[in-house]
């Protein structure tokens, strides 16, 4: 499931941003919405639709402005100026939130967080899109969910602020994650505006992606 929603929408934008770079979130929302009725005609639309749903948070870079695109739990941040925002907020229930919550899963079952939304577990769906201007020696960091749920937000600052690349921040939050015994380990995606103030995206980002 994870393999064809990213190939879905990495090829649904490669097709829209190569001709018109004009309207991103639309491009964006679109791409997510492709990637929903794909995994959803595959797995969505059967009887065991629950085990078929994606998290998925995606950032289009045109110049020095980030449209980000989310939905489940997966995760963006932002570290500037020695501060860490998390942009984006997980579409779930946690702990306690389920007692009250209607649903056909069982009460010894739920240990976990309840998701409320996921690509393909219904026909339709609209992602959430927001827009952040990049400044000089801004990061962005993009992480599945096992990866927040486990390494604190301090804990990923300091990574950030410590580092000396972005391969070196992922490679100190996924040792993190093994070192507590994560048990699917995680996806770290860092870019970092290390050059002029106003770069191009081609320069400006040099994203990591370590699993």
């Amino acid at each position: 499931v994870a393999t064809v929603t990213v190939h879905t929408v990495r090829d649904a934008l490669k097709r829209k941003v190569r001709s018109d770079t004009r309207d991103p979130r639309s491009h964006l929302m679109a791409a997510f919405s492709a990637a929903n009725a794909r995994v959803f005609a595959q797995t969505g639309s059967t009887d065991d639709f629950v085990a078929g749903g994606a998290s998925l948070t995606a950032a289009l870079m045109i110049d020095d402005h980030a449209y980000i695109a989310h939905v489940g739990q997966a995760r963006a941040y932002l570290c500037r100026d020695g501060a860490l925002s998390a942009l984006t907020e997980d579409d779930a229930l946690a702990g306690d939130d389920w007692l009250g919550t209607r649903t056909h899963v069982p009460t010894e079952a739920r240990t976990g967080n309840l998701l409320t939304r996921t690509l393909g577990t219904q026909a339709t769906l609209e992602a959430s899109v927001m827009h952040v201007r990049l400044m000089h020696a801004d990061a962005l960091m993009l992480s599945t969910g096992g990866v927040h749920t486990i390494v604190a937000a301090d804990e990923m600052l300091y990574a950030l602020q410590a580092a000396h690349s972005s391969s070196d921040v992922a490679s100190r939050l996924l040792e993190i994650l093994k070192l507590r015994g994560a048990p699917h380990g995680g996806t770290v995606i860092v870019g970092r505006a290390l050059t002029e103030r106003t770069p191009p995206v081609s320069d400006c980002f040099r994203p990591a992606t370590i699993r």
